[in-house]
């Protein structure tokens, strides 16, 4: 009997142990999904300036690539201590004086603060935190104690100080809808543009200097198209950026010029002269707003692949809804005759013969300012005059509804869900709740008055992006 009691006991124990494991494995499975399923976005690594046998690189990335600590004095801000973990150094900004472990280097570069941006030292910098530096053509690889992977730094080699590397561009910035968790993403040379995603997520497109940049969220690098026929980048508030349904095919507008990139074949086509072009969903055509010859926009409708643009309405910014059978659209502008200025129009685009006549939405919302769910379910928009603020509507432009009353608050961004909207109060980003309900600041007022436009809810995410002009990267960092 305690022989047939201890090997009961031994097999219960032995079911538990194995209950657990299979517990464990499903737990570390489950992690694992919801790990490969959430959008993660790299920080992209910055550029090095090359010259006199020197390489410099700006602060601000390297504190988040690298996870540095950074303090200053506070006479005028005039050295910079830098440190990771046990290891650190400091920069004397107005010498170029580097110190560390009793050690010194002058810089060639003097001071190191150069308009907007730090730019620090990178061999000195790389020696005194225990890292090593090696170059191999035109990238320096990094490797520090205690980092996962090695760090790979492209190389600019430029004779002096570059005229045309400017300083206090327009970055992308990522933050979580409640307000924590800010991050710059970008340290680029160029102005960043607001990026459009695929449907399923897995890639963002943006635009810069000439060329188109396709990303996925886990990359900070990624593939670029160069525009060759453009010598500027597409305009940001009108290059509108639209993924086909299958992903394949990118929509945009350059220069007054509407584009087709197939992402496959890397073929770019010129399809007519526009701006906002979308496409129209369950359908190979497109949407796009042309110039009249009486100075009014037109919204017109292009079969792909080689269709004659038709005609449909007075009007811009055209909109489909999501089973592609109701087109919204607006009339912004003053041309001979406008009456109906501001505006919202839809139309049915599953009436016998195609399209049915233009019926109005909703009237006098303000220009530039209006959007309408993905579910075609509610309208959210902004208005000025004598009662300024954002405002919510049904659908067919009833029940509407002001949720703020702040007189500088405009530029509303529905959420894909609905259930978010962020919006500009002056020059700052906030967010609230579809109700009007949680009004909280996302970001900081921006450096300037640039229109930075409407912030960028990621697919399946809590995060948001915007756009912003950094003014330091001390200030970046919070210091």
């Amino acid at each position: 009997m305690p022989l047939a009691n201890n090997t009961n006991t031994i097999a219960c124990l032995g079911g538990r142990m194995m209950r657990i494991r299979v517990g464990i494995c499903l737990g570390l499975w489950a992690l694992a999904l919801a790990l490969c399923a959430a959008p993660r976005f790299s920080v992209a690594t910055p550029d090095a300036l090359a010259f006199r046998g020197v390489s410099f690189v700006p602060l601000t990335p390297l504190v988040e690539l690298w996870g540095l600590t950074v303090s200053v004095t506070p006479e005028h801000g005039r050295t910079l201590h830098i440190a990771r973990g046990a290891r650190q150094l400091t920069i004397n900004r107005r010498t170029g004086v580097v110190a560390w472990a009793g050690q010194t280097w002058r810089s060639a570069l003097r001071p190191f603060t150069r308009v907007a941006v730090d730019y620090v030292p990178l061999r000195p910098l790389v020696i005194a935190l225990g890292g090593q530096l090696t170059q191999a053509s035109s990238t320096l690889t990094v490797t520090l104690p205690g980092a996962p992977t090695a760090w790979h730094v492209p190389l600019k080699s430029q004779p002096g100080l570059p005229s045309a590397y400017r300083d206090a561009s327009i970055e992308l910035y990522l933050v979580q809808r409640d307000g924590t968790g800010r991050r710059r993403l970008t340290y680029d040379t160029v102005d960043d543009t607001l990026p459009a995603f695929s449907p399923d997520g897995a890639w963002w497109v943006s635009a810069r200097a000439g060329a188109l940049l396709l990303r996925q969220p886990a990359q900070p690098a990624g593939r670029e198209f160069p525009l060759a026929r453009y010598r500027q980048m597409p305009t940001p508030d009108t290059w509108s950026p639209s993924f086909s349904a299958d992903g394949q095919q990118l929509l945009f507008s350059c220069q007054g010029q509407i584009c087709l990139l197939d992402l496959a074949t890397d073929r770019l086509r010129v399809l007519a002269d526009g701006v906002y072009p979308c496409f129209r969903p369950g359908a190979q055509q497109v949407a796009y707003t042309a110039r009249n010859a009486d100075g009014s926009n037109a919204v017109m409708l292009l079969d792909l692949p080689q269709g004659t643009p038709q005609r449909l309405a007075t009007g811009c910014r055209p909109a489909f809804s999501p089973d592609g059978q109701t087109l919204y659209f607006r009339r912004d502008e003053e041309y001979p005759g406008a009456r109906d200025r501001g505006t919202l129009f839809r139309l049915s685009c599953a009436a016998p013969g195609g399209v049915a006549r233009a019926v109005p939405v909703l009237a006098q919302a303000a220009a530039l300012e209006t959007q309408v769910s993905a579910d075609g379910q509610l309208i959210v928009f902004g208005r000025d005059g004598a009662r300024p603020g954002i405002y919510l509507a049904h659908g067919d432009g009833t029940a509407v509804r002001r949720v703020t009353t702040h007189a500088n608050d405009g530029i509303p961004y529905l959420s894909p869900d609905s259930r978010h909207i962020a919006f500009h109060r002056g020059n700052s980003l906030w967010i609230m709740r579809a109700d009007g309900s949680g009004q909280h600041r996302l970001a900081p007022a921006a450096s300037t008055t640039y229109y930075m436009g409407p912030a960028v809810f990621i697919p399946a995410s809590t995060a948001v992006l915007y756009l912003d002009r950094p003014q330091t990267p001390l200030q970046d960092l919070g210091l």
